[in-house]
């Protein structure tokens, strides 16, 4: 719908995604409510910083939803002075997550946590 709008000269309200696409500097005509995926990632970084923990894994749907909240871990463990350990996806519209799983869990150094990201049932 964005690249609909952006040509018609018309608002583009409230799109359900924290995607950075829509927030890139020339569409000035997306009003954004939701947090980005990167100001979400960045939060997330940000308590568990606060509670000691420095070293993290992702475990991240593997299209493009996955990979911009990978991206956002990525440069907010950067900036924070964390260690990113593994990151490892399953495939979008499964819930086979069990390799992804092992390679986490055999990271070296270990992870403190894990930042999921995708959809709920493989999530959970």
């Amino acid at each position: 719908m964005s690249p609909l709008a952006h040509a018609e000269g018309v608002p583009f309200v409230a799109p359900f995604t924290g995607a950075q696409l829509l927030r890139e500097p020339g569409l000035t005509n997306v009003l954004n409510l939701r947090a980005s995926y990167h100001q979400e990632t960045d939060r997330i970084l940000e308590y568990l910083q606060g509670q000691g923990i420095t070293r993290v894994a992702v475990l991240y749907q593997n299209d493009s939803y996955g990979l911009d909240g990978l991206t956002g871990v990525k440069q907010q463990v950067a900036a924070r002075n964390m260690q990113l350990v593994e990151s490892w996806y399953y495939r979008r519209n499964s819930e086979a997550v069990k390799s992804a799983v092992f390679r986490i869990a055999e990271a070296d150094p270990a992870p403190q946590a894990v930042i999921i990201i995708g959809a709920s049932d493989p999530a959970a």
